[in-house]
């Protein structure tokens, strides 16, 4: 059972009973007992049966599984993601600048530490339209 566990990919106890020729009980029992002494790993791998595979394996196909998806992400270019960043900061849609609309830029951005000046001078304006910093900051 272990050298048939360590050559397979997740099986049922139906699969193992039938590639070995052995009784679909015994096996079952054989694998609870395999799965209760931590030899084998059960679960819902593949199927909505419930399915044993050896640690290793399962160790094996999760981590050629993240090699694989990590080969597939492509990066994003510069101006894209600068295009998210706007966006995602709310830079390009510039609502006006009203009090309800400051009180909501300080919100989004609670915890930032910047100096008033900067606020004034740069991060407001640059999220409201139309926004002029009090005249005692001009």
């Amino acid at each position: 059972m272990a050298r048939y566990a360590r050559t397979h990919g997740p099986f049922t106890a139906r699969q193992v009973a039938a590639d070995l020729g052995l009784g679909p009980a015994t096996v079952a029992l054989v694998l609870e007992r395999e799965a209760a002494g931590r030899r084998l790993s059960a679960g819902r791998f593949t199927s909505s049966d419930l399915e044993y595979v050896d640690p290793e394996v399962l160790r094996r196909l999760r981590s050629r599984s993240l090699a694989k998806a990590r080969s597939e992400l492509q990066p994003v270019s510069q101006s894209g993601y600068a295009r998210y960043l706007a966006s995602s900061h709310q830079l390009v849609e510039r609502p006006g600048s009203s009090p309800d609309e400051v009180l909501l830029v300080l919100q989004r951005l609670a915890g930032v530490a910047l100096p008033a000046s900067a606020w004034e001078t740069h991060v407001l304006p640059s999220r409201l339209g139309g926004y002029s910093p009090p005249i005692w900051m001009r």
